[in-house]
């Protein structure tokens, strides 16, 4: 099917198009570029509604035999969006002439840390490309993280003083093997919760002994206690991460919420004039591939722009809305001037997007991308500001994802990952691969892969809001990782010669950087069997955002060694080996039935 605007025969890409049966809204999804969308449906009648800003939302009944083909034709609204199409017209001009300019040497296919395609961009000087970006996720190197706060950065712990301690995960799960999504999550010292979180769409929840930089005084027994549906459960006995993952399985049905909450705050003084403009061309097609994870999810988004005291303003909000062209247009109005001096309203904007967002209740995923480039003001009030905020966001559910541009110093890295931990996000920043605007910072860290950053945010949003469905059917999230057999080096990236005759072309490898193991079966209901070619002192289990769950040990060449991971719940998870300062990895499918 395919939407055009009447009478001129233009194309509605990325609009909004939802279907309805009855009253129930069972699929949304974004139009291509060419107008066109796709849909699978059961035979039955269906109600189809297409939404786009500026313009009039059109209704038609559907009724699905076999495969059918409609058109949509939509009327301009006679509320105005002609500013919307002129700033349109100047952000795309400036843009396509930026990357028109872009000169990409060395394209480099692999993976990330993580799981997605990536570029290594190398730029001469005064050509621009696509933003370039990077992650560190400090939950997947926790102990790396640890060794950096005690050295690297113990003079910027006390600057802030904040500092998230004593960390309790727990992997929640229904009696049917699906993780629970958005169950509230406590931890509780002498009957009092000291910390209050949503769990994720893992089933995971990482809670607290405390956010700020103290040691904190346990008065009594620790517990979890879990809600979720009026269902309650608690955790008498609890580890701390370092002693084990904290499981626990509710008997409740299985209902998940489709609904996802998206929010951009950002930092729109003059010296972000790059990013502002990477967001206003490329965030619909960024909603548009991440909703390929599954069309039933319904996205919701919001804007919060701030800059500084004394400027032409403090904040600007757009509230949430589901139509995705709405959110793009007041991006398009927006403009990048002001500043000047270091510190920006960063708690102001926070506490604008976690107190007047009308945050969904229901969420199965609640995202808040920090787009920023200065740290807030440091003072005492802002510091116990911050500790507020990021229980708050914890609380909510609400996972904040900072974005650190150009003029990050190591002060804002550090607060900016503080943030992240305390409220089960990640830290990204970008790079200096792209060419486009100042020298950017690279953080502390051992090794990141470079992306760009519109692929890095696509991957974040898939693997944040991907889930199996109630009856353990999985989505593919479209982790480019192998299922059975993982090899290093692979196949393909074997040659290191500079001989000219290609025939003579031999691999040349050192011996102990060979490595493979197998695995099956893939799917699996709980045994997995894994074979290695060498001994192996150790290989990690871990979820699809790399948080270790199982160090897998005793594997020795030509030995099989199986394991169980039942106590999981269904989903896509990873087997991975560090080699050279990175991670090879193999995709796991974990399915238990009903």
């Amino acid at each position: 099917m395919n939407t055009v605007f009447e009478g001129k025969k233009v194309v509605m890409k990325y609009g909004n198009v939802d279907i309805y049966r009855g009253e129930e809204l069972i699929k949304s999804v974004l139009t291509d570029e060419l107008g066109n969308f796709k849909i699978k449906l059961d035979t039955g009648t269906y109600r189809c509604v297409m939404h786009y800003d500026g313009y009039t939302s059109v209704a038609k009944t559907i009724v699905i035999r076999g495969d059918e083909v409609d058109d949509f034709k939509v009327k301009e609204s006679t509320v105005g969006s002609a500013k919307m199409k002129r700033d349109r017209a100047k952000s795309d001009k400036y843009y396509s002439e930026r990357s028109a300019s872009v000169e990409k040497t060395d394209l480099v296919s692999g993976m990330s840390e993580i799981g997605e395609k990536y570029a290594d961009f190398k730029a001469t000087d005064k050509k621009y490309g696509p933003l370039t970006a990077g992650e560190v996720n400090d939950f997947a190197k926790w102990a790396l993280w640890n060794e950096y706060a005690e050295n690297e950065f113990v003079a910027t712990v006390n600057a802030w003083n904040l500092f998230p301690r004593g960390r309790y995960t727990v992997q929640l799960q229904n009696q049917y093997g699906i993780p629970i999504a958005d169950a509230i999550v406590r931890l509780i010292n002498d009957g009092k919760s000291i910390f209050e979180t949503r769990s994720d769409n893992t089933g995971k929840a990482e809670l607290w002994l405390t956010i700020k930089n103290e040691n904190p005084e346990v008065k009594g027994k620790l517990k979890i206690e879990i809600e979720k549906n009026g269902k309650k459960e608690r955790i008498d006995r609890i580890n701390l991460f370092e002693e084990g993952i904290n499981h626990a399985t509710l008997k409740i049905d299985c209902e998940q919420s489709q609904e996802v909450d998206i929010a951009f705050v950002f930092d729109a003084t003059g010296s972000m004039d790059d990013e502002l403009r990477f967001l206003q061309n490329e965030i619909k097609q960024i909603i548009f591939d991440s909703k390929k994870v599954d069309d039933a999810l319904s996205f919701r988004f919001a804007n919060v722009f701030y800059r500084d005291n004394h400027d032409e303003y403090l904040t600007k909000t757009m509230p949430f809305t589901r139509v995705l062209t709405e959110t793009n247009s007041y991006i398009d109005e927006q403009s990048a001037k002001g500043g000047g001096d270091m510190p920006e309203a960063v708690e102001t904007a926070l506490e604008i997007a976690l107190n007047d967002l009308e945050w969904s209740e229901k969420a199965r995923t609640r995202l808040l991308f920090l787009m920023l480039d200065a740290p807030p003001h440091n003072t005492p009030e802002v510091r116990e500001k911050l500790e507020k905020l990021i229980r708050l966001a914890a609380k909510k559910g609400v996972r904040i994802i900072p974005v650190g541009a150009s003029g990050m110093d190591k002060n804002t890295e550090y607060l900016m990952r503080i943030i992240a931990l305390g409220t089960n996000g990640t830290y990204t920043f970008l790079t200096s691969h792209s060419g486009v605007g100042s020298s950017h910072m690279a953080p502390t860290t051992d090794k990141f892969e470079v992306e760009t950053l519109k692929q890095l945010m696509v991957r974040l949003i898939k693997s944040y809001t991907f889930m199996p469905d109630c009856q353990s059917q999985i989505h593919d999230p479209e982790l480019p990782y192998p299922d059975s057999l993982v090899q290093y080096p692979q196949a393909d990236t074997l040659t290191n010669t500079t001989q000219a005759d290609s025939a003579n072309i031999r691999p040349v490898l050192r011996d102990n950087l060979k490595i493979n193991w197998s695995y099956y079966p893939n799917p699996t209901n709980g045994l997995l069997n894994i074979k290695v070619n060498r001994d192996v002192e150790a290989l990690y289990f871990t979820d699809i955002m790399g948080k270790q769950l199982m160090v897998i040990t005793d594997l020795y060449k030509d030995r099989t060694k199986q394991i169980d991971l039942s106590i999981y719940p269904s989903g896509v998870y990873l087997i991975r080996y560090p080699i050279d300062k990175k991670w090879i990895s193999g995709k796991v499918v974990l399915v238990k039935g009903n």
